[in-house]
């Protein structure tokens, strides 16, 4: 863990680039797969469960999902530690916000104001950068259903369609794009989109053997004007996962990744 993210002085790469940084994005990108799929009637919010224990699974159902507030939604890939640290930073973010404005903040104005922390500590040459990915699901009054991700250099960007963040994120995004872009006319409702979500992180992961016990999924939607987040128990796992046969679907690993401590990301 220390060399992928050591406290050392800012070093600039030949390109520019601070090593650091470099180094951050590395982790993420091996680090678990977390994807999120925006349908008309919500989102989806899928996320690799890795070091999963039985002891740990029955105190802590969810390990990279976290809620901010009655509207939005986060999932986080890399540094748990870091992780944590950003998601109180979020909370505190949308508190102070309702404090002085009294009311909610927009969704996109909350992933600046964090994306402007992340991006100080990346620059910062006595700080290290956050290793950690985010990808935010989010309903606002005006605009409706929102999916937006960020970065460790603090970049961030709003999603139309879908968008994968973690380990092969590229493979899952193109996986992604063949699916609801290529193929025109396409309308995903929730049900589509959890299925597809199982069906790409099944080719994702490492092993061949995927279980309901490696997946973290959630959804929000609105119902009777509130919006309405959910986790997805066990036997519903097992009931998607029966529906779209992932346990007799062929596996062909694309890369040449070699994944790093499991248990901590």
């Amino acid at each position: 863990m220390a060399r992928r993210a050591a406290f050392l002085t800012k070093m600039l790469s030949p390109g520019g680039g601070q090593y650091q940084t470099k180094l951050a994005v590395e982790a993420v990108s091996r680090s678990a797969t977390c994807l999120g799929i925006l349908t008309s009637e919500g989102i989806v919010l899928a996320v690799e469960r890795r070091g999963t224990n039985q002891v740990i699974n029955k105190y802590l159902p969810t390990q990279k999902i976290f809620r901010l507030n009655e509207n939005m939604v986060c999932g986080a890939t890399g540094f748990t530690s870091d992780a944590n640290l950003l998601v109180a930073e979020l909370r505190q973010i949308i508190e102070a916000h309702q404090q002085i404005y009294e009311f909610e903040i927009c969704c996109e104005l909350m992933v600046s104001i964090l994306c402007d922390i992340k991006q100080n500590f990346a620059q910062s040459l006595d700080k290290r950068p956050f290793g950690v990915s985010m990808i935010y699901l989010c309903w606002d009054l005006v605009v409706g259903f929102r999916l937006l991700k960020s970065d460790p250099r603090g970049e961030y960007k709003e999603e139309y369609t879908a968008t994968a963040i973690g380990y092969k994120f590229d493979y899952a995004n193109a996986m992604l794009k063949k699916e609801l872009v290529d193929k025109k006319n396409v309308t995903l409702t929730l049900e589509d989109a959890k299925i597809l979500a199982i069906k790409i992180l099944s080719k994702v992961l490492a092993t061949k053997k995927m279980t309901p016990e490696q997946v973290e999924m959630g959804t929000l939607q609105r119902s009777n004007d509130e919006t309405v987040f959910s986790l997805l128990k066990k036997n519903e796992l097992n009931r998607l996962f029966r529906k779209c046969n992932v346990y007799d679907m062929d596996y062909e690993d694309d890369t040449e990744d070699e994944e790093m401590d499991p248990d901590e990301n």
